[in-house]
Formats: structure tokens, sequence, C-alpha cells
């Protein structure tokens, strides 16, 4: 069982959970606003994503939006089928 810390977006309230010991996300990957750890038990059906370009780890609630990477500025493919790189 991974031990997860969880981190509330200080302006729209965006739900993520970290493992132990991983670094804190730098901002949140719904609307880049900062992010605080909070005291909260996680969920148990959370999806689980790394980000192909900087491999960061983190967990999400399924269905929760996901723009850019917490820790990177990748940018996450939000429509399905297309073929050009997005930006946000």
């Amino acid at each position: 069982m991974i031990e997860l810390r969880a981190f509330e977006c200080r302006s729209c309230g965006y739900l993520l959970f970290v493992p132990e010991g991983a670094e804190d996300p730098l901002w949140c990957p719904y609307c880049r606003s900062g992010m605080v750890e909070i005291q909260v038990e996680p969920p148990e059906n959370l999806q689980e994503v790394i980000c192909p370009e900087c491999e960061y780890r983190f967990f999400i609630r399924p269905g929760a939006p996901l723009y850019k990477c917490p820790a990177c500025n990748f940018t996450f493919q939000t429509t399905p089928g297309r073929h050009f790189d997005e930006r946000l």
C-alpha cells in the first residue's frame, strides 16, 4: 500500500495526491495556481498519472480534468484524436 500526501489548489480546490517522499507539486494541473498540503484521506479509486516528460508520479480522482503536469510544463492531450500538439 502506497502512502499518499494530499494537496489542494488554493484557487480552484483541485485535489492531487503524491507518494510519501515525492517532491511537492509546483502548481495545480488544472488552473496553474499554487497548491498547499492538506490532511485528508485519499479515496480508494484514484487514477495514477506519470508524466511522459519528467516522470513525475501523482494520483487524481477518475475523470478529474488534467491539462498540465504539476511538476513541469508538459501539456496532456485533452482533445481525443487531435494529431497536433495542444498549447494551453
